[in-house]
């Protein structure tokens, strides 16, 4: 398994190119500042030295801006309800995450297209827990069939921690679902103090609705999930042209302005939050005014925004791998291929919407999220690359070859040695000759696909929470997903 590599190959930013951004940013954060603060908002931030200009925005100081920077938290460590799936956010180290909170279901046999069911959230979750390349489960699908949002945000909830013991990620539409969430996660953990020491869900927080506007119900979640001990990601998603400038320049200096208010109102919730700075610009096919997150622009600003937060030695959360196609079809591999390779080298720590998500967001698909994990397993092993030494040169075992040897390097030592670890072999991509493709039946990489699903929904079910702890939250909690659904069928 390949995580945590240390990426940042990709610098398109010289340092005085990010200064100039941060100094902007500031401008933005002075001049500018934010619109329709709640009360409670309001209030923290006039406590931490933030004024109120005569349009009723909320300025922050540079000052105030960059000693928060100062202080901030530099790593962070995600937990999973299993500690072999824990992982370490900071510097440069890169992993990947599902989502987005598709509404749809796309069958790329049939095409057909069924709403979302928390069933399927479940078993979203309950593939991503075997996928080695996937490092984290970003909420992938939004349940559609129930009516009450508040059963929509537990059952959300309930399906992701319940379908995986890896790090989760998740959003709430209603704010003190997030309180009622922590509390679930306390019977999980065993304890308040179990879950505080390893909080294993976080809070994927749109605070702010762009351009620099408060989100009330969002705000509401983060002043809970702060206090509550859940770590959050303060995430911004200008749309570059609509909800953000149309220069990439802009959309960027947007982006930084929007995280690092955030920050500065995280720091007055609690002392020592943790903080993912969610940097999720997006871009507008102009034509339409419609997002296209599988452009090469969405890359170039994942990218740039990536290299910010390093710049700042934060840890950070971006979109790369999304797709506008509604199948995992050509069209999708090329698109999520090309964000992967470029943002994946970019030094992000945590790339969301990398597997599972079609249609900008607003599909998800079963065998698409396998072919996904696959993708993301050449991404990393892009960004690992290799070696350069004198060793590595092989200058002595090339003359052995071509002087004294059989003229190939087949039978080396160093080759056999080296050939499991240094190289990517794909598990549903077929690399049979052209004469043995029929001999096999002519397979696809879509047809493995869905063999793997198939095999992976009828064999994997998760028993990471405890059974007396899905008791208790079954008895204190409108649970939709059946008992029976999460175990094995009986012949």
């Amino acid at each position: 398994m390949r995580r945590g590599l240390d990426s940042g190959a990709m610098q398109t930013l010289s340092d005085h190119e990010k200064a100039k951004i941060h100094s902007a940013a500031l401008d933005v954060l002075e001049t500018v500042g934010f619109g329709e603060a709640p009360d409670s908002t309001r209030d923290y931030l006039l406590a931490a030295g933030c004024w109120i200009t005569d349009e009723g925005r909320v300025c922050f100081s540079r000052s105030l801006v960059e000693d928060t920077i100062a202080r901030a938290r530099t790593s962070l460590t995600f937990f999973g309800q299993n500690p072999r799936h824990d992982f370490d956010v900071s510097g440069s180290k890169t992993y990947f995450s599902t989502g987005c909170g598709s509404i749809r279901v796309v069958d790329p046999e049939s095409r057909d297209i069924r709403p979302v069911t928390t069933k399927d959230v479940y078993d979203f979750a309950r593939i991503a827990d075997t996928l080695d390349n996937i490092h984290m489960f970003h909420r992938l699908g939004t349940p559609t069939d129930l009516e009450d949002i508040d059963d929509v945000d537990i059952n959300l909830c309930y399906a992701a921690v319940r379908g995986t013991s890896k790090p989760v990620s998740t959003s709430w539409f209603n704010g003190e679902n997030v309180t009622r969430s922590i509390e679930m996660c306390h019977w999980i953990a065993g304890s308040e103090d179990g879950w505080r020491r390893r909080p294993f869900i976080l809070n994927t927080c749109t605070f702010v609705v762009p351009p620099l506007r408060f989100a009330p119900e969002s705000c509401l979640g983060l002043e809970n999930a702060l206090r509550g001990g859940m770590p959050v990601q303060l995430t911004s998603s200008g749309q570059q042209g609509a909800t953000a400038p149309v220069s990439v320049a802009g959309t960027i200096v947007q982006t930084m302005s929007e995280v690092l208010g955030g920050l500065v109102y995280a720091h007055q919730v609690v002392d020592d939050p943790q903080i993912l700075l969610g940097t999720w610009p997006m871009v507008s096919d102009l034509r339409t005014g419609a997002a296209t997150i599988g452009s090469p622009e969405q890359g170039i600003v994942s990218s740039v925004s990536s290299q910010m937060a390093r710049h700042y030695g934060l840890p950070n959360g971006t979109i790369s791998g999304g797709t506008d196609s509604k199948l995992p079809d050509t069209q999708s591999g090329f698109e999520k291929a090309i964000q992967h390779t470029l943002v994946g080298n970019s030094g992000g720590n945590v790339l969301f919407c990398a597997a599972g998500a079609l249609a900008g967001g607003l599909g998800c698909s079963f065998p698409g999220l396998v072919m996904d994990n696959e993708i993301i397993g050449g991404a990393l092993r892009v960004v690992e690359g290799f070696e350069l030494n004198d060793d590595e040169l092989g200058v002595e075992i090339i003359r052995d070859v071509c002087v004294d040897g059989p003229g190939h390097y087949l039978g080396r030592p160093e080759t056999l040695a080296r050939m499991k670890n240094d190289f990517f072999y794909p598990a549903l991509s077929d690399r049979t000759s052209l004469n043995d493709w029929p001999g096999v039946g002519k397979p696809t990489m879509l047809e493995n696909a869905y063999k793997l699903v198939d095999s992976i929904l009828h064999t994997h079910f998760p028993t990471h929470v405890p059974e007396v702890a899905d008791r208790q939250i079954r008895e204190n909690l409108s649970i939709a997903l059946p008992e029976e659904e999460c175990r094995p069928k009986v012949a």
